[in-house]
């Protein structure tokens, strides 16, 4: 297998930006936008009229595709090199043609709630069409009767640009400014948020991560009253409009958005609540290896000072060493990971030009997806490249399906994702020939245990307070801090021996503009893939299969529904999570088992 580590932008569009086919797709949308909202404007829902409405369905699903694939390569771009600056005008201009978009979208949902309920459902299981998308459509009437005067809608979609978003771009340029300075060896570094995180991770230098720690408190905390602003702000503008669209409690956008019960968000955070005990040990167990009496919170995510085997590999052998892993779970995944490393799907050159993190996108008229990541050759590198193959696999199971039914929401979107890190790190924890490697590699499982069960818990917290709380003003600083130590003592248990105060301040999740609450879904979809998981280790033969059924429905039925489709699980009773989470419950004990076992060996 010939792997190769950059992106092929001919692929997608010859010449890129400047080349003639992606001038054609702009000029294009923007004459089929005018059309479609032309046509949106005269369209009248006749429910005895079926083929005037699902033709109408399909235009608007090609523009929406289209207007998709357009942002998607120019953010590509803009993200392979941060120095260009082409792409942000053509941002912008899109940005422009998105709001022609959903005005032309809302003007046909916004006749659904005029039809009768017996007329709306008899139109829907009248047709095989609208039936292949009644989950889409049911959603688009009930988001129909919530809708303001179109003139209002109008002015909230040309008031968000410099409203919700525009709160979350201000908070992108200040953290973006921010210098975290320390001395280290004798000089003074300057180092930016993103480069600091990583260094603070990393590092197996308790001292360094100390210093380090400690400075970027300070310089959140010496513009913690402008970052205070701009949350006040982005959180009541949300609930503003929430509470003009007839939502009383700031979690109904998000828990609408990722199709699930509040019912399931409790019996998940219950049943996490419940099994803290487990990853509190290997927290202790942890400190005791680092040589503290308790960890700090710099020190939870930090390297293990172990001896053991060089665990870096070169990207060429990351991709081999993934493919095998996949191979034995089934030929399909395998396959497809064979044919994404070779073929230019995967931008993981090490450059200084790049923009930091990874993701995986969507390209549906270049057949499937693209990967963005940074490979260094760290442990977690391959399981990056793993987790991101995953979303990739996801999304290609969905290309046969309407546009509207791949459209999987974030809780589940880490279903393909997270498993195929389980398949990898497990691969790795037995492939470990010594002790030392297999803390290492343990550890590394249970960093991200941690952060579903505890930091993610801690974020939830602390937002939902902040939230109940801002309806009745604003917030300082101070009471951020205090709400924010608050929500961490309570996720953690009290457990660790410091806190982060300004967390709130440089976690960027929390000025996304996006619905609030940019946390649970992490949590339930690696709870939900740690569920297939199990299922997969007690029923190996035939699982890939069923797996890939299930993938297909992700966008076409309710979290609960899918659950009772295919796992038979009723996802509001703790069954199903606490068989999910027994699995990280019993790598964290044989973490303490193994760290009382080196260090006997070492004395």
């Amino acid at each position: 297998m010939n792997v190769k580590n950059t992106w092929d932008f001919d692929s997608i569009y010859p010449g890129g930006l400047s080349g003639q086919d992606f001038s054609n797709d702009l000029a294009q949308i923007q004459h089929e936008l005018k059309q479609l909202t032309c046509a949106s404007k005269q369209f009248k829902l006749d429910t005895n009229n079926l083929p005037a409405w699902e033709s109408l369905l399909a235009d608007l699903m090609a523009a929406e595709l289209k207007l998709g694939q357009l942002i998607t390569f120019v953010q590509m771009v803009a993200d392979n090199d941060i120095h260009d600056s082409q792409p942000g005008v053509y941002l912008d201009q899109l940005a422009s043609y998105q709001q022609i978009y959903l005005e032309a979208y809302q003007a046909v949902i916004r006749q659904y709630g005029a039809v009768t309920e017996s007329d709306w459902h008899r139109a829907i299981n009248s047709s095989s069409y609208l039936q292949s998308m009644s989950l889409v459509l049911n959603e688009g009437r009930q988001d129909s009767l919530a809708l303001l005067a179109p003139e209002t809608e109008r002015l909230v979609a040309a008031l968000d640009k410099d409203g919700l978003a525009a709160w979350s771009q201000i908070y992108d340029t200040a953290s973006s400014a921010l210098k975290i300075s320390f001395q280290a060896e004798g000089e003074i570094r300057h180092l930016s948020v993103g480069q600091a995180q990583n260094r603070l991770s990393a590092d197996p230098d308790p001292q360094v991560r100390e210093t380090i720690f400690q400075a970027w408190e300070e310089a959140f905390s010496r513009q913690e009253n402008l970052f205070a602003d701009i949350l006040n702000h982005l959180a009541g503008y949300r609930l503003t409009l929430q509470t003009e669209h007839g939502d009383r409690h700031a979690l109904t956008e998000p828990l609408r958005t990722n199709r699930m019960t509040k019912a399931s968000l409790d019996s998940i955070w219950q049943v996490v609540t419940d099994n803290k005990s487990d990853f509190i040990a290997y927290l202790a167990a942890k400190a005791d290896l680092l040589g503290v009496d308790r960890l700090a919170w710099q020190d939870v995510e930090a390297p293990l000072p172990l001896a053991g085997e060089d665990s870096e590999l070169s990207f060429e052998e990351a991709g081999h060493f993934v493919v095998d892993q996949f191979s034995k779970f089934g030929p399909k995944l395998a396959n497809f990971a064979k044919q994404a490393l070779a073929n230019h799907i995967v931008e993981a050159e090490n450059r200084d030009n790049k923009r930091p993190g990874g993701y995986c996108t969507d390209v549906p008229f270049a057949d499937g997806s693209r990967i963005f990541m940074t490979f260094t050759g760290a442990m977690s590198d391959t399981q990056t490249l793993a987790h991101e193959l995953g979303h990739a696999f996801h999304s290609q199971v969905l290309l046969g399906e309407k546009w509207w039914n791949q459209k999987y929401p974030m809780n589940l979107a880490e279903t393909a994702s997270t498993l195929n890190e389980l398949i990898v790190a497990d691969a790795s924890l037995q492939a470990a020939t010594s002790i030392a490697d297999q803390l290492k590699f343990l550890d590394l499982k249970l960093n991200n245990a941690i952060a579903m069960f505890m930091n993610i818990h801690a974020r939830f917290i602390f937002e939902d307070k902040f939230y109940q709380q801002r309806r009745q003003g604003i917030l300082t600083a101070q009471a951020l801090n205090d709400l924010m130590v608050a929500a961490q003592r309570e996720a953690y248990q009290d457990s660790l021996a410091s806190y982060h105060p300004h967390f709130w301040a440089s976690k960027l999740h929390f000025y996304i503009d996006q619905p609030a609450f940019y946390n649970f879904p992490y949590t339930f979809g690696y709870l939900f893939s740690l569920g297939l998981y199990a299922r997969y280790q007690e029923q190996p033969e035939g699982f890939e299969d069923w797996y890939i059924n299930l993938l297909r429905d992700t966008g076409k039925l309710t979290a609960e529904d899918l659950a009772l489709k295919h796992l038979g699980q009723d996802l509001s009773q703790p069954d199903f999570w606490q068989a999910a989470i027994d699995i990280s419950c019993q790598d964290a004990k044989r973490f303490v088992q193994l760290a009382k076992a080196y260090q006997e060996g070492a004395r």
